[in-house]
């Protein structure tokens, strides 16, 4: 596996067809760490902020796969609020990270998280499992080989 070039966090910019606000209510890093990049986002996300929400994940998807493929964490443990839409998002960039060789979950120390409940309900907790924190996420991430 090559290694990228990244500092050790990558601020996310605004992209154009988001709101000029939005990366003042949603902001995101992306941080290596070894063959995983851990997407740390803060703030609120809905329907204002969902055109930058779908902006981190894809850029999130091209910083890891410049690596060949590996594990993309997610973790929204500063998220005040997620839509459903943002969920719905995050599922849907799963498929995506599948065809480039990724495999995602998500981190989510709340209990009760809304996320788990959610995949659970959908039976989709196995395609994306949620984690209660970055240690278990990247354990279960070394476990596992998204590559063939």
């Amino acid at each position: 596996m090559t290694t990228t070039s990244l500092p050790e966090q990558v601020w996310l910019p605004r992209s154009i067809s988001e709101p000029t606000d939005a990366h003042r209510l949603l902001g995101a890093e992306l941080e290596p760490c070894g063959h995983a990049m851990i997407l740390h986002a803060q703030g609120r996300i809905d329907g204002y902020t969902s055109a930058r929400w779908q902006h981190i994940l894809d850029s999130a998807l091209i910083a890891t796969s410049a690596d060949g493929g590996g594990y993309l964490i997610v973790d929204t443990t500063d998220i005040d609020f997620l839509s459903l839409r943002a969920i719905l998002a995050i599922i849907e960039h799963c498929e995506q990270g599948c065809r480039r060789r990724i495999a995602i979950s998500v981190v989510d120390p709340r209990p009760r998280s809304i996320i788990a409940r959610i995949l659970t309900l959908t039976g989709l907790t196995s395609w994306l499992p949620v984690f209660a924190d970055q240690f278990d996420a990247l354990v279960a991430a070394s476990a596992t080989n998204p590559r063939p």
